[in-house]
C-alpha cells in the first residue's frame, strides 16, 4: 500500500539545515544567505529526501539532507542519485577521491557554520523570500509576468518567517556571539538590520533600502546573459560593466567566466541568453561555488 506523501515541517528543515551546516550535500554550495552576494541566481536551501517520498521515504530528519534548489529539482524521484560530496557538514570519501583536499576557505566556512542554531534557519528562509520578492519585482518591471505570487506575496512570507526567528532568538546568543558573522560586509550589515524590525512597515522600509542595489545587479545580469543577441553586443555590455563601479564583484566574475567561454566557443557562453528565467525557477548552480 502506497504511503501518503508528507512534507518536512519547518522544525525538521531547520534541524537538517543546522546539522548539514547550510551546505548542499550534492555540490558543497554554501546556502547561508548572509554570505551571498546581492544578485539573481543565489541558491536557497531545500530539504531532499534520501529515499524519495514517491518510493516510500519518510519525511524525517534521518531521511533528509540539505540541498540547493537546483540539485533538489535535479534529483526528484531518483533514489539512485545519492552521491554526496558532503554529509552532516563534512566532506565525504567521495569528495576526497574527486578533489584531493578541502580548500582552506571552505574548511573555515564549515567550521564557522558549525555554530548555526535552529532559529537561524528561519532568518535564512526569511532572506530567501526577500530574494524571491526582489527577483519577481525586477522581472515584472523588465519582462512582465502573470505569476500570481508577486513580490508582495514573497515579502509577506518573509516577514512571517522573520517574526518566528525573532521569537526563537530572544534571549539566545546572537550570530556575532557565536562567530557566525565575524567581519560582516556592508550588505550583511544591511540584512542584519532586519533582525530588529518590530513591525511589517519597518521590515518593508529596510528591504526597500536594499532593493535598489539588487535591481542594479539584476539589470546588469539581464542585459548581458539574457538580452544580448550577438557576440559583439555581449562584448560591448561586458566592457561597459567592467568599467563600472556600481556592479558587484561577483557578477563581474560570472560575466568574465562566461565571456571567456564565448570567445572560445564562437559566441556561446554558459547560459542560454535568449530565455530569461521566469520567477520561481533557479539559475545555474555553478555561479555560486561552495
Amino acid at each position: 500500500m502506497r504511503r501518503a506523501r508528507t512534507e518536512f515541517t519547518d522544525l525538521q528543515k531547520a534541524k537538517i539545515f543546522v546539522r548539514d551546516r547550510a551546505t548542499c550535500c550534492f555540490s558543497g554550495v554554501n546556502l547561508w544567505l548572509l554570505d551571498s552576494p546581492l544578485r539573481p541566481g543565489v541558491q536557497t536551501d531545500w530539504v531532499d529526501h534520501v529515499r524519495p517520498s514517491a518510493r516510500g521515504g519518510r519525511s524525517s530528519v534521518d531521511n533528509g539532507v540539505c540541498a540547493s534548489h537546483t540539485y533538489n529539482a535535479k534529483k526528484r524521484h531518483n533514489s539512485a542519485d545519492t552521491f554526496f560530496l558532503f554529509e552532516e557538514g563534512q566532506p565525504t570519501s567521495g569528495y576526497f577521491e574527486l578533489f584531493g583536499r578541502l580548500p582552506i576557505e571552505q574548511e573555515s566556512r564549515l567550521l564557522r557554520l558549525s555554530g548555526l542554531a535552529i532559529e537561524d534557519w528561519f532568518l535564512n528562509r526569511s532572506l530567501s523570500r526577500v530574494f524571491e520578492g526582489f527577483y519577481d519585482r525586477c522581472y515584472r518591471d523588465r519582462y512582465g509576468s502573470d505569476n500570481k505570487r508577486d513580490f508582495h506575496y514573497w515579502y509577506r512570507a518573509a516577514y512571517r518567517k522573520l517574526t518566528k526567528y525573532q521569537r526563537l532568538a530572544a534571549n539566545r546568543p546572537t550570530l556575532e556571539d557565536r562567530d557566525i558573522i565575524t567581519r560582516p560586509s556592508p550588505l550583511a550589515g544591511q540584512w542584519l538590520r532586519l533582525r530588529t524590525a518590530s513591525s511589517e512597515p519597518a521590515f518593508l522600509t529596510v528591504i526597500g533600502e536594499i532593493y535598489p542595489a539588487y535591481k542594479r545587479n539584476f539589470e546588469t545580469w539581464a542585459s548581458y546573459f539574457w538580452d544580448c543577441e550577438s557576440p559583439d553586443e555581449a562584448g560591448q555590455v561586458y566592457e561597459t560593466v567592467m568599467a563600472s563601479d556600481d556592479v558587484c564583484d561577483e557578477i563581474k566574475g560570472c560575466m568574465t567566466c562566461d565571456y571567456r567561454l564565448r570567445q572560445k566557443r564562437g559566441g556561446r557562453g554558459v547560459t542560454d541568453t535568449s530565455t530569461p528565467i521566469v520567477p520561481g525557477q533557479s539559475l545555474p548552480d555553478g555561479w555560486n561555488p561552495g
